[in-house]
């Protein structure tokens, strides 16, 4: 898997890399605008991530597939749920929790005193590429090509307005976190791993 420096999105052949930026789009950390469906958790929340908006075609992929609500696409992890895997299913911007371990949130992950949301940093689209459905497999997905329409989007360790996604220690193993985004299957799922 390669090093990012900053949030990147991979669909339909093509890359965009994100970076700061006041009054971007696009929004890193922030809080979930609706409230979950399916699985019980707890008790910490699980995190926003980020909320993609319009302009970018993975999220017009979803608008098409029933998944987004007012806020556009929003990606949600478990920081605080060691080694967290998850997945849901998204109709008309409501989310329905199908998969989620651990289910039980520990208070000093992933570092003593980390915040249950991130704090709101506006991002927009810095550079955009090709990017084969192909290498995206062989870099992010053990070799697993992306279907076709699905999409990618891969958090790298960052720091928002002071706060990090990870301690000293998760930034210096690279963690990353992963979203595969499934239009046609109206589906999210998200988990982690190192660089």
């Amino acid at each position: 898997m390669i090093e990012l420096r900053r949030p990147a999105v991979f669909h339909a052949g093509e890359r965009w890399d994100l970076e700061a930026a006041d009054g971007g789009p696009h929004e890193l950390g922030g809080l979930r605008s609706t409230p979950w469906r399916g699985l019980s958790f707890g008790p910490r929340p699980l995190a926003r991530i980020a909320r993609l908006t319009a302009g970018l075609p993975l999220v017009e992929a979803c608008s098409k597939a029933g998944m987004l609500g007012p806020d556009g696409l929003e990606l949600h992890y478990g920081l605080a749920y060691s080694g967290c895997r998850m997945s849901w299913s998204c109709v008309r911007g409501e989310p329905t929790l199908l998969e989620l371990e651990p289910r039980e949130s520990d208070p000093d992950w992933p570092y003593p005193g980390s915040p249950d949301a991130l704090p709101l940093v506006a991002f927009t689209v810095a550079e955009r590429r090709g990017w084969p459905a192909a290498r995206v497999g062989a870099e992010f997905l053990d070799g697993e090509a992306l279907g076709e329409g699905e999409g990618l989007v891969v958090v790298p360790p960052l720091r928002l307005d002071g706060a990090a996604l990870w301690d000293p220690e998760g930034e210096a193993e690279g963690v990353q976190i992963l979203f595969r985004v499934r239009p046609d299957a109206g589906r999210v799922e998200a988990w982690n791993r190192c660089s």
